[in-house]
């Protein structure tokens, strides 16, 4: 089923899903939705709410869903919330157990980054995107190699700061495996095909 945005909305902001090949790394979203997918629009421009369905859905793929300009600032939010959770999956690196304060203070850095990456995701949803996860459920699109380099966290990350549901690339194992969600929040990705979750 094709979804239908109201007639009130200029045919230019129409949210669409892209029919250009995807990054590599992340799904085109190839397939049409019943919903609104923000894939080359924020769902907010110049101050106006595009369409969102009467579902309450909506997907949003950051690495191409923004207003334009070589590095927009929608763009930068979100690598810098990606850039948080591969810094805290780092911290993991050397901890080996025999040193019981190092150990204590790795926990506490992961524990602030935790905090720091949450609060930056809610602010690139809420601030940036204009969407409010607690009355809109939004799908998000990831990339399988930024979810592989963070193991899993930048997942963790967009889910506590109110996403429904993440979206992989079905064909990234890899990827799929190092998100770590529950199944029920995890959408597998196929072009071409349609969207199932796992």
């Amino acid at each position: 089923r094709r979804y239908c945005p109201p007639s009130t909305i200029p045919p230019s902001h129409h949210p669409t899903m892209p029919t250009e090949p995807a990054p590599p790394g992340h799904s085109s979203g190839g397939t049409t939705l019943p919903y609104a997918s923000f894939v080359t629009r924020p769902p907010v421009v110049d101050g106006g709410a595009l369409a969102l369905s009467a579902a309450g859905r909506c997907r949003v793929d950051p690495a191409t869903c923004h207003a334009g300009g070589e590095e927009p600032a929608d763009a930068a939010a979100y690598r810098a919330v990606v850039s948080k959770a591969v810094e805290q999956a780092s911290v993991d690196d050397g901890a080996d157990g025999t040193d019981a304060d190092a150990d204590k203070n790795k926990k506490q850095l992961r524990k602030k980054y935790m905090k720091q990456g949450v609060a930056m995701a809610r602010s690139y949803l809420t601030e940036t995107l204009g969407l409010d996860p607690s009355v809109v459920d939004v799908e998000i699109v990831l990339s399988a190699a930024d979810v592989t380099e963070s193991r899993g966290l930048l997942a963790s990350c967009f889910l506590d700061a109110g996403c429904d549901k993440i979206v992989l690339s079905g064909t990234d194992v890899g990827a799929l495996d190092a998100a770590r969600i529950p199944r029920d929040r995890l959408v597998a990705h196929f072009d071409g095909a349609d969207e199932v979750e796992i």
